[in-house]
This record gives structure tokens, C-alpha cells and sequence, in this order.
């Protein structure tokens, strides 16, 4: 069974890369910094994902540090640039934030499943086509609430929470994301959702 390492500081997008990855029967293992990272045996792993900027370092100082293991890089950072910087520097792939979940499931399913080393990566451009196929969207991030195929983590997030707001407490909707309450707080601050003062806690 392949593991995958996800290396991002955003609660909330590493929780649902977990939840996605499981789905598909990866075994994931999470960590918040590069320095969290290498705590971990790196050469265990199939793939790590990791964000461009981290806390403590930048995410590409992985590539080094796990050499002979694929890494792929998630930015949001001038994304054809510093995508293609991180490439130069030895990532197998990287992905523009914000990654709709078919495409980022799609790359991962094809890099772990690389033995020849012939992944192509995908790029972001409304002409460009991905060099791989799946049978199947990938699977929603809770059962009782599937997002639409294709959909960015934001939008996801958005709908989730827009949808869910007037029956669940703010505790049942950061059960159903997989973060914590503050995290959601976090979340509803920065993305301008002010939490509804009627509902009940």
C-alpha cells in the first residue's frame, strides 16, 4: 500500500488532502513544518506533497532531504514561475492553488504508479489537457455533503459551510471537515464568512 506524506500549514487543506488520499486507500502521514517533516523516515514514502512556503523553510528544501523520493509542490505563488522554479530544483510535479480535487488525485494516482519515471506533469492552461485519464471524479470529502467534481478546496469550503450553516453547530461543521473549531474561525476570517449570531452553538 502506497504512503504519502503531506507537508502544508493550513489545517484545514491538509486535513482534506488526508480525507482524500484515504479515500483512495493511500496511508497518509501529516506534518506542519519541513523540520516536523524530517522527523519522519522521508525514504518510507511513495510521494510527499507540500506546500511552496512553510513556516520554518521553503517546501522544495524536501527534495534534498528525501532524495530518490518524488515531491510535488502546491503554490499559490505567481504559479507558473515558481512552479517551474521548484521543478528546476528536482519536484516531479506541481500543482497551482486552488487544485480541483480530480486533477491533484489524477497527478498523485500517476506518480506513484510511475515506475518508469515517464510522468508528464499537468499544465494549468485552458487549452492544455492532463496526460492521464481516471475511471472516476474523485470522491467527496464527506459523504453526507459531496462537492461537486472539479471543485476547487475554497469552493468546496464556501458551498460546505453556506450549506450547512442553519442546521449544524459550529462544532458539527468542523466534525464533518476534519479541523478544529478555532481552525474553522481561522478559515471564516479570511475567506470574509461571518458566523450566523442565530444559530445555535
Amino acid at each position: 500500500m502506497k504512503s504519502i506524506l503531506i507537508v502544508e500549514d493550513e489545517t484545514i487543506i491538509r486535513s482534506s488532502l488526508r480525507k482524500l488520499l484515504e479515500l483512495q486507500s493511500f496511508i497518509v502521514q501529516e506534518a506542519e513544518t519541513v523540520k516536523e517533516a524530517a522527523e519522519h523516515d522521508l525514504n518510507s514514502f511513495s510521494l510527499i506533497i507540500t506546500d511552496l512556503r512553510l513556516p520554518d523553510a521553503h517546501g522544495t528544501d524536501l527534495i534534498s532531504l528525501a532524495a530518490g523520493v518524488p515531491v510535488m509542490v502546491l503554490t499559490s505563488y505567481a504559479s507558473l514561475k515558481s512552479g517551474i522554479d521548484a521543478m528546476k530544483l528536482g519536484a516531479v510535479d506541481y500543482i497551482p492553488k486552488p487544485f480541483n480535487f480530480d486533477e491533484l488525485l489524477a497527478t498523485v494516482i500517476e506518480i506513484t504508479s510511475d515506475k518508469q519515471g515517464q510522468h508528464t506533469r499537468y499544465l494549468p492552461s485552458s487549452t492544455a489537457k492532463p496526460s492521464y485519464q481516471v475511471n472516476e471524479p474523485a470522491p467527496a470529502l464527506d459523504d453526507s455533503n459531496a462537492g461537486e467534481s472539479g471543485q476547487s478546496l475554497d469552493a468546496y469550503f464556501v458551498k460546505f459551510v453556506l450549506d450547512n450553516e442553519d442546521a449544524l453547530t459550529e462544532t458539527e461543521i468542523a466534525d464533518k471537515l476534519g479541523i478544529s473549531r478555532k481552525s474553522l474561525w481561522m478559515w471564516r476570517q479570511k475567506h470574509g464568512i461571518p458566523r450566523k449570531k442565530s444559530r445555535k452553538r
